[in-house]
């Protein structure tokens, strides 16, 4: 049998949600359907609703499909067999009163089939609650965490510059690089809060194609292998002379980190490219020092974008008129995660907080320069777990 979710991390996780629940006020119950949250709590991932209770002060998990899968992977009390919301009855009858779900994440439908037999007094989204929770890692997430950067940092570094070869397509190398991924301890899924984002693995671009137009909210870009599957590396080959653009997240027990890493595949750098991607180093430097308990992400941000140099403002954090609104994200369970290093983002960073840092850019007829790493925040700075950030490495 495969490691399951600890007891006493589930235990804390629920209590602690528990108490976040108490201090936002009045509530009856919440209902969680997505799965990574339910996983978060209970430790396994079915089709499913999670409903915790004010009055039991409990999770009680409502089981679909598969029952007997959850029977052997949660680690909580309450996990019932239903084969509609109906038998939820009776454990709480009609009235859930006050009542908290995932807006982002319910469906109209399924929020009909609970209107079906449950009447709602008040209705409220536990979103930013649950992201909240989740921001703030325990010593558990923050090895898993710890192992996947080392993973990462490995790969990019180590294994990325063997892989890039000419005449390798961007489809070929992104298989032969899930591969080394995978050999090196990924598990191998990319997971995103945003129901609308998909990904493979992350982000490739040979040459001009990291400047492609794409729907994924971030500085970098990708042309894909068509209209219809964006996401996966196109047919291009590479050619010698080539910026090799790769920013991915891998995965080790459901935790993910983000980095980025350019690559000068047997060409020339301009003064003009270095210089650029050294500026971006030395802003992720900055925002390193900055990741401290207690400062504000939206005045990080706009200490570095009202000090950055003219020559970056044309193109930082994108291309043209794509350019993005912010410096960097948190992740975990998912890469979108809470908080955004950006204006409207003012509550104070929290200790064990793990952010994405990605100052980048755009160059003209080139492809992206840049860097990004995965900090844990720490009384004294954020804590690189991917690495560090590295020059443009060379290939020849």
């Amino acid at each position: 049998m495969y490691e399951l979710l600890p007891k006493e991390e589930s235990k804390n996780r629920i209590d602690k949600f528990l108490n976040m629940m108490d201090e936002y006020g009045e509530w009856d119950n919440v209902i969680i359907i997505n799965r990574v949250h339910q996983y978060y709590f209970t430790g396994t991932m079915q089709d499913a609703l999670l409903i915790f209770n004010r009055k039991s002060r409990k999770p009680y998990l409502f089981v679909r499909r598969d029952y007997d899968r959850a029977k052997d992977e949660a680690v909580i009390e309450e996990v019932h067999k239903i084969k509609s919301y109906g038998a939820i009855l009776k454990f709480f009858g009609s009235d859930l009163g006050v009542t908290y779900i995932e807006m982002s994440q319910m469906s109209m439908l399924v929020m009909n089939r609970i209107k079906k037999y449950f009447d709602i007094e008040k209705l409220y989204d536990a979103d930013s609650i649950l992201e909240r929770l989740l921001s703030v890692k325990s010593e558990y997430e923050l090895e898993c965490i710890r192992k996947c950067g080392e993973i990462h940092g490995f790969v990019l570094d180590e294994i990325v510059p063997k892989l890039l070869k000419k005449g390798i397509s961007e489809r070929e190398f992104q298989g032969e690089l899930y591969n080394e991924f995978i050999k090196a301890g990924s598990h191998g899924l990319l997971r995103f809060y945003n129901p609308y984002n998909e990904g493979l693995m992350g982000q490739f671009g040979f040459g001009v194609n990291s400047l492609y137009n794409t729907n994924h909210d971030g500085p970098g870009g990708m042309k894909g292998l068509s209209s219809v599957i964006p996401i996966a590396g196109s047919d291009d080959k590479l050619k010698a002379g080539e910026l090799v653009f790769v920013d991915t997240s891998p995965i080790y027990k459901g935790y993910q980190t983000d980095k980025a890493q350019i690559y000068n595949f047997k060409g020339n750098v301009s003064n003009e490219e270095r210089e650029l991607h050294h500026e971006c180093m030395e802003i992720l430097e900055k925002v390193s020092m900055l990741l401290t308990v207690g400062n504000i992400p939206s005045d990080i941000y706009n200490e570095v974008i009202n000090n950055i140099s003219d020559d970056l403002k044309k193109n930082f954090m994108g291309y043209r008129d794509r350019k993005v609104s912010f410096l960097g994200h948190g992740l975990g369970l998912f890469l979108d995660g809470y908080p955004v290093i950006a204006n409207g983002f003012d509550e104070p960073l929290k200790e064990n907080m793990v952010i994405a840092i990605e100052p980048k850019y755009g160059v003209e007829n080139r492809g992206v320069v840049g860097v990004e790493e995965s900090f844990i925040v720490t009384p004294k700075g954020g804590e690189c777990v991917t690495g560090g950030a590295r020059d443009i490495i060379d290939i020849f």
